[in-house]
C-alpha cells in the first residue's frame, strides 16, 4: 500500500502520533519525512510548496490542491464535524495580517520636586529615658574576701579532689567572706528510684541560676532504689542564706543548717561529700552532681 501522505514535522512530536495511530486504525499508511526545523523549513522548495508553512484554502490555492480540498471539504461536511464547528464557508482571497500600528506614548510630564523643609534634629538619647540600671544583689554590697569563689571551682574541676582541691580550699576559705551549710532534702522516704532523686538535684540546680555567682554546692544521693535519701554541703557568700538561694522554686524542699568549719567532725564530713566518697554519714554513694 502506497502512503496517502507525507509528514514534515520535528521527531517525537505528539501530534504526528495521533496521525499514526488513527491512520494505523484505518489500516493506512503515512509517511514520515527525514526533517529539521529551522534548515529543512527554511529551504526554497519547502517554502514554495508550502508558502511559508501557512496553509491558507483560498480560491487559489484550492485549485492547485484538488486532493486537500477534496479531502478537507469531506471533513468539515461530516455530521460530528458539523456539530461542533457548523456551517464553515471556505475563503475566496486569503486575509493578510497587517500588524497594528504602534502608538506613540506621551512621556508624562515630570512635576517639579518639591524641596523637603527642614526638620528639626531631635537627639533620640536625650528623649528616650535612660533603662534603669539592673537591682545588684545585696551581696556585692559585702566587704571583699580573700577566697576566690570562681577560682576555687576550676582548682576543683581541673584537679583530684584528694588531696589537692580539699588542701586548697582550707588554705584558702575566708569563714567571715563565707559560710558553710549543711542540706538535707526533707522528704527522703519519697523517694524511689536512684535516677529519680539525681533529676531532683539537677532541677534545683537549674533554679538557683540567680546564685551559681555567690554559692558552690555538692549534693548527693545515697543508698540504692526504693531506699535513698539527699544530702550535701553548700558553700555560701555571706552569712546568711541569700535571696538569690531561697528564692529558687525547690528551696523548700530542703533544710540549710549553717555548720561550724572548725569541727572536726563537720569538716571530714564537709569532705567526704565534696569528694563523693569516705564516710558519708555511713551511707552507700549512688549518685551526685556539683553546683558551680
Amino acid at each position: 500500500m502506497s502512503p496517502i501522505g507525507k509528514i514534515y514535522c520535528y521527531p517525537n512530536n505528539p501530534r504526528v502520533f495521533k496521525i499514526l495511530i488513527a491512520a494505523h486504525y484505518n489500516e493506512l499508511e503515512v509517511e514520515i519525512a527525514e526533517f529539521e526545523i529551522g534548515k529543512d523549513n527554511k529551504k526554497p522548495e519547502h517554502l514554495e510548496k508550502f508558502h511559508n508553512e501557512k496553509l491558507v484554502l483560498d480560491a487559489g490555492y484550492r485549485k492547485g490542491h484538488p486532493n486537500l480540498t477534496r479531502w478537507y471539504t469531506t471533513l468539515i461536511n461530516q455530521p460530528s464535524f458539523k456539530k461542533v464547528l457548523g456551517d464553515i464557508t471556505l475563503a475566496d482571497v486569503a486575509v493578510e495580517y497587517t500588524p497594528p500600528k504602534k502608538e506613540k506614548k506621551e512621556q508624562p510630564k515630570k512635576e517639579k520636586e518639591a524641596k523637603p523643609k527642614a526638620v528639626d534634629v531631635v537627639d533620640v538619647d536625650e528623649e528616650e529615658e535612660k533603662p534603669a540600671p539592673k537591682p545588684k544583689s545585696k551581696l556585692d554590697s559585702l566587704p571583699p574576701s580573700s577566697l576566690n569563689l570562681e577560682e576555687w571551682k576550676r582548682v576543683y574541676s581541673n584537679n583530684d579532689t584528694r588531696p589537692t582541691a580539699i588542701n586548697w580550699f582550707w588554705e584558702n576559705f575566708d569563714p567571715e567572706g563565707y559560710s558553710i551549710w549543711r542540706v538535707d532534702y526533707k522528704y527522703n522516704d519519697e523517694l524511689t528510684k536512684v535516677f529519680m532523686s539525681s533529676n531532683l538535684i539537677g532541677g534545683f540546680f537549674n533554679r538557683l541560676e540567680r546564685a551559681r555567682k555567690y554559692a558552690f554546692g555538692s549534693l548527693v544521693v545515697l543508698g540504692e532504689d526504693n531506699a535513698n535519701s539527699i544530702a550535701g554541703y553548700f558553700v555560701i557568700r555571706g552569712q546568711e542564706v541569700p535571696e538569690e538561694v531561697y528564692d529558687a522554686a525547690d528551696f523548700e524542699s530542703y533544710t540549710f543548717n549553717k555548720v561550724d568549719h572548725t569541727d572536726p567532725s563537720v569538716k571530714s564530713s564537709f569532705e567526704d561529700y565534696i569528694a563523693w566518697d569516705g564516710h558519708l554519714d555511713g551511707k552507700k554513694y549512688a549518685d551526685g552532681k556539683i553546683f558551680k
